[in-house]
């Protein structure tokens, strides 16, 4: 799974139109799933779901969760952002703390 921020579709939005904003969620949202499927391509994981979703990320990944009753989050250790360390990542850290089930955090 790959949530897109909304936050890029709202900046477009201010400066230009919300037909913007749509077109580069979509383009963004095809390039995360050309890039997951890159990913798992060789893997064998014939059942993996690729998942691409816009808007809030802890709230879209708790979502899917519980969409799809999940036993376990897998989530990256270290954020993306600008200040990004070898510390927890924001977006791991609400999850650990909200989400309701396990999560495994990986380097």
């Amino acid at each position: 799974m790959h949530v897109i921020n909304d936050w890029y579709a709202r900046q477009v939005e201010r400066v230009g139109s919300k037909a913007q904003a749509e077109v580069l969620l979509e383009a963004m949202a095809e390039r995360a799933r050309r890039w997951l499927h890159e990913t798992l391509e060789g893997l064998a994981l014939d059942d993996a779901l690729v998942e691409v979703r816009s808007g809030g990320v802890v709230a879209e990944i708790l979502a899917a969760a519980e969409r799809c009753h999940a036993d376990l989050l897998v989530m990256g250790g270290t954020g993306a952002g600008r200040h990004a360390t070898p510390r927890l990542g924001s977006v791991t850290r609400a999850v650990l703390h909200a989400g309701h089930c396990p999560v495994l955090v990986v380097r």
